[in-house]
Parts: structure tokens; C-alpha cells; sequence
């Protein structure tokens, strides 16, 4: 198993790269059945190796109705940045409730990152 888990993003690349456009979305389950493990525990270190190869600079669109796709289209490419930016905020936002920080104490440390947010689209009312 070690030998599985240390090749797996290139494995789950090798089922990706063929599902693109949001029309040829392909579940975390499946990618489990077409490696040969469809385990539920499985599941999840799949979603780490997505997780890897976004790390590694690949763009992997997804949605949790559809799956998982390359993005074809600058709309596709779009959705997909704006909702891990969504995420992003959604994570930032529990963890300045948890330290008990501010819009402006959050905004101090996400600029220590040479991160920027874009505090105008929250302050109008947007998702964070």
C-alpha cells in the first residue's frame, strides 16, 4: 500500500486530465473505482492528492454535486479560483471569529503573507 499512496497524484492526474470541461466532471468515487479501491477512507486521500497537484499549480475544478474536471473555458477557470477564494475566506473568517480578531487584526496578518483581500467586496456584503 505505501507504494499506492506514494505515486497517487500522479495516478489521479492520469484519471483527471481526461475529464475536462464541467461536462466530464468525474466523482472522487469514481476515480476510487477506476483505481481499484472505491474504500470510502480511500476517498479521502484522493481528495489530498487533489489537493497536492492544486498545490503543484495544476488549476482542478470542482463542485460538490459533479466532481472534479480540468477547466476548458475562462468561465470555468474563473468559477473555479472564486470558489477556492470563497473557501479561503470561509477558513479566514473562522479563525479570526476563534482568535476573537478583527476584520482589521485579520487584514494585519494576512498582509504579513503579501496576501491580499479584497475587504471592499466584504464590507458591501460579499460571501466571505
Amino acid at each position: 500500500m505505501p507504494d499506492l499512496i506514494e505515486t497517487l497524484p500522479m495516478r489521479v492526474w492520469d484519471i483527471l486530465r481526461h475529464h475536462r470541461g464541467a461536462k466530464n466532471a468525474i466523482t472522487s468515487r469514481r476515480i476510487a473505482e477506476l483505481l481499484d479501491d472505491p474504500d470510502t477512507t480511500y476517498r479521502s486521500e484522493i481528495r489530498e492528492a487533489i489537493h497536492d497537484l492544486r498545490a503543484s499549480g495544476l488549476l482542478i475544478a470542482s463542485s460538490s454535486k459533479a466532481g472534479y474536471w480540468i477547466p476548458t473555458t475562462a468561465a470555468e477557470e474563473q468559477a473555479s479560483l472564486d470558489g477556492l477564494w470563497r473557501r479561503a475566506m470561509s477558513i479566514l473568517w473562522i479563525y479570526g471569529k476563534q482568535r476573537g480578531l478583527s476584520w482589521l487584526a485579520m487584514a494585519e496578518l494576512v498582509s504579513k503573507e503579501q496576501t491580499e483581500i479584497p475587504f471592499d467586496e466584504v464590507a458591501k456584503g460579499g460571501k466571505v
